[in-house]
């Protein structure tokens, strides 16, 4: 069996088609608008990694230096003198659609995990919506840590986790 290889993202167009079609997966309508300017920006200063099979696509995540979330959650976290921020985290709709891989999931999560302490983070810290019940299990299993659930202003819920590492 074939091996998933992750690698840096460097076509800004196909991430944020990626994320546009997963974000109308799962929210249908709902789904919130994205900036090409800023996943244009992401994939050039080296954020955005691909999870690939056979040259082919499968996963996507973003870790960054700053937050992606409202500032007032910080205050939830534990200290950590160099934290990482994981954001757009999304697997191919159509892959999840036939159910290829139910582990492709917490590969995603893993190989954050692994590459955030590859860069030496201290602590991996992440946004998530609590409607993704699968995501959420997967998050624990990792030792992820929830510290902080809210309501937004759109009245959806948004659930905040870390895990330091040693």
């Amino acid at each position: 069996m074939n091996q998933i290889e992750l690698c840096l993202a460097d076509d800004s167009d196909f991430v944020h088609r990626l994320l546009v079609e997963s974000d109308l997966y799962h929210n249908g309508s709902l789904a919130p608008k994205r900036a090409i300017e800023k996943t244009r920006s992401q994939v050039e200063n080296g954020q955005v990694y691909l999870l690939k099979l056979d040259r082919q696509t499968l996963a996507s995540f973003t870790l960054s230096d700053l937050p992606q979330f409202k500032s007032y959650v910080l205050k939830h976290f534990s200290p950590a003198s160099k934290p990482c921020y994981l954001s757009r985290s999304v697997i191919r709709p159509d892959f999840i659609a036939s159910s290829q891989d139910p582990l492709l999931g917490l590969q995603l999560f893993k190989s954050a995990q692994e590459t955030a302490k590859k860069l030496g983070y201290d602590a991996l810290r992440l946004e998530a919506n609590p409607r993704l019940a699968g995501v959420i299990e997967i998050l624990k299993a990792l030792n992820m840590q929830q510290v902080y659930q809210c309501r937004l202003s759109d009245n959806s819920s948004r659930v905040y986790f870390e895990r330091a590492f040693s």
